[in-house]
C-alpha cells in the first residue's frame, strides 16, 4: 500500500505536484479499458474515422475510372437506406451517383447489420428499396468498396426521377 509523505523542501513539493495531478486528472475523465486502449496507443473513434475516409477515396477514384454503360434492358435492383432518405426519394426519385446492389434477388431482405457489412454502408439501414431502373438508363459497375469481397453495386450516372422507376419499400431489421 502507498503511503503519501509531505514533501520537505519546495522542490519536492513541485515535483510531487507535477507527477500526481496528471495522474489524478487522467484517471477521473476516463474509464480504465479507455486508458489501456490510449496506453496501448489506440484510437477506436479515430481508427474509425480513418476507415472511411479510406473508402470515401477509393470510391471517389473508383466513379473516375469506371465507364458508363446504358441498360439494355430495365433491371431490378436494391437499395439500402434510412427512413429519412426512403421519404425523400418517394418526394424527388433518385438523386446522381445513387448506390445500388447489381441485382434483386428474391427472398427475405438481410439484416441491418449484414446489409452494412455486405454492401459497405456508412449506417445502418432502416429501409430496403426494390427499384426497377428502366432501359436507357446510364450506369457504372463497380466493387462496392467497404463491403464484403466479390460484391459489387452500380451507381446511376444521371439522376432517375421519380417518375421514372417503380419503387417498393421493405422495412429492414
Amino acid at each position: 500500500m502507498f503511503t503519501f509523505r509531505a514533501p520537505k523542501s519546495v522542490l519536492a513539493l513541485i515535483t510531487c505536484a507535477m507527477v500526481a495531478l496528471p495522474l489524478v486528472a487522467r484517471t477521473s475523465e476516463a474509464s480504465p479499458a479507455s486508458m489501456a486502449a490510449k496506453r496501448a496507443g489506440l484510437n477506436v473513434a479515430g481508427a474509425i474515422k480513418t476507415r472511411w475516409q479510406r473508402v470515401a477515396r477509393l470510391d471517389r477514384q473508383a466513379h473516375r475510372r469506371a465507364l458508363a454503360k446504358v441498360l439494355n434492358a430495365p433491371r431490378t435492383v436494391f437499395r439500402y437506406v434510412s427512413a429519412a432518405r426512403a421519404r425523400q426519394v418517394r418526394m424527388r426519385g433518385f438523386d446522381r451517383m445513387s448506390h445500388f446492389t447489381t441485382r434483386a434477388a428474391r427472398g427475405r431482405p438481410l439484416s441491418a447489420v449484414h446489409a452494412q457489412q455486405r454492401y459497405g454502408l456508412p449506417a445502418l439501414p432502416a429501409k430496403r428499396l426494390t427499384v426497377t431502373l428502366p432501359k436507357g438508363t446510364p450506369v457504372k459497375t463497380m466493387k462496392a468498396h467497404g463491403g464484403a469481397r466479390g460484391v459489387g453495386e452500380l451507381v446511376n450516372t444521371r439522376q432517375v426521377p421519380r417518375t421514372a422507376s417503380k419503387v417498393r419499400e421493405t422495412t429492414v431489421r
